[in-house]
């Protein structure tokens, strides 16, 4: 079976109000070439009945369970069991915008200097209305000081990654929770570049 070019990676923990709503972004957000890890961190609501409602061939689910043991190990877990070339994160309270995975592909297809690319953000309310959008620097410069400097940075759950870079380098680092992507951008940017 050929491997897919990307594999999308999902964390979840009690994630019964938005899960479905996700994963169907997830399935209209790319085209063939893609698998979709779900790593669920110990959920002890619904979560786990309502991916089982999915036809998890079709969407190309793939879904393990394991204890609780927070973000930062979940995603390391999950980039074990990833086959992609390329991670796309996403977050189980998140959307994703129609062509995401492809304009995030045909970007680092086109540069193979860079390992690390994110995306605007639109923020909406439980109706789905539009609430603001923020915008990001778009330079690895501009993005690198703001990372340096706590400034503005794209959302963690817009990531695309080289995961044989991620890997490379050493995943996330589990001890720094709440920075863990933050951390991870800054060891990104001294081997590639973050646009």
């Amino acid at each position: 079976m050929k491997e897919p070019l990307i594999s999308v990676l999902m964390p979840v923990y009690n994630a019964e109000k938005y899960i479905a709503s996700s994963i169907k972004s997830v399935f209209n957000s790319y085209g063939k070439n893609y698998e979709f890890v779900i790593i669920d961190d110990g959920s002890q609501d619904g979560t786990k009945d309502i991916i089982n409602q999915f036809n998890r061939e079709k969407l190309k689910i793939r879904y393990f369970y394991k204890s609780n043991s927070g973000i930062a190990d979940s995603l390391n877990f999950g980039l074990s069991m990833s086959n992609g070339q390329w991670i796309a994160r996403l977050d189980s309270d998140d959307l994703c915008q129609p062509n995401r995975f492809r304009k995030q592909l045909e970007l680092v297809q086109k540069s193979p200097k860079i390992g690390l690319v994110g995306s605007a953000a639109l923020f909406i309310d439980s109706n789905d209305n539009n609430l603001y959008k923020y915008h990001y620097p778009e330079s690895h410069k501009e993005l690198v000081n703001n990372l340096l400097n706590s400034k503005a940075f794209f959302p963690h759950s817009s990531a695309f990654f080289n995961k044989q870079l991620v890997e490379y380098i050493g995943g996330y680092r589990v001890r720094l929770t709440g920075s863990e992507d933050w951390d991870l951008w800054l060891r990104i940017s001294e081997h590639a570049e973050i646009k």
